[in-house]
């Protein structure tokens, strides 16, 4: 099969038990009936469905899966990971992902826009994956904090 494309980690934002997805800092999750969860306890990935309810706004979860545009686009998720984070990380979110460039010169991901903030987004290579980090601001929406395109 394909190699998952995008790694998030970030923080869940909302829970959608209806339509199985999560909110996670500001990318839209898909579940699927292959999506393996781990609770990161004990090392065994279960399926999805008995473990969506478990997920909680705040959680720090780590995610890889595939980009899709379709829907506004989201993310696929292979694999959800729980994972404990560090305090001092807050609510920012680290990306491994393709990007593209608005025309209002934020930088889009899938179903997220973040604002560049101080960076300069000019030298990134937009055929590659861009390693980013984000943060949400107080109004609501996300600033890029760093990013870089040169793996």
């Amino acid at each position: 099969g394909q190699e998952p494309d995008v790694e998030l980690e970030g923080v869940i934002e909302s829970v959608d038990l209806v339509n199985e997805t999560l909110m996670v800092s500001g990318v839209k999750v898909q579940l699927t009936t292959s999506t393996l969860i781990d609770e990161g306890d004990d090392n065994e990935w279960r399926t999805r469905a008995l473990d969506i309810e478990s997920f909680k706004v705040g959680d720090a979860l780590e995610v890889e899966g595939f980009q899709r545009s379709s829907d506004g686009g989201y993310l696929e998720a292979v694999s959800v990971e729980n994972e404990s984070r560090d305090a001092d990380d807050g609510d920012c979110a680290e990306m491994e992902a393709l990007i593209t460039l608005t025309d209002t010169g934020s930088l889009s991901v899938m179903n997220l826009e973040i604002r560049p903030g101080a960076i300069s987004l000019v030298d990134l290579d937009l055929t590659r994956e861009a390693e980013l980090e984000y943060c949400p601001t107080a109004g609501g929406e996300y600033e890029l904090t760093s990013v870089n395109t040169d793996q």
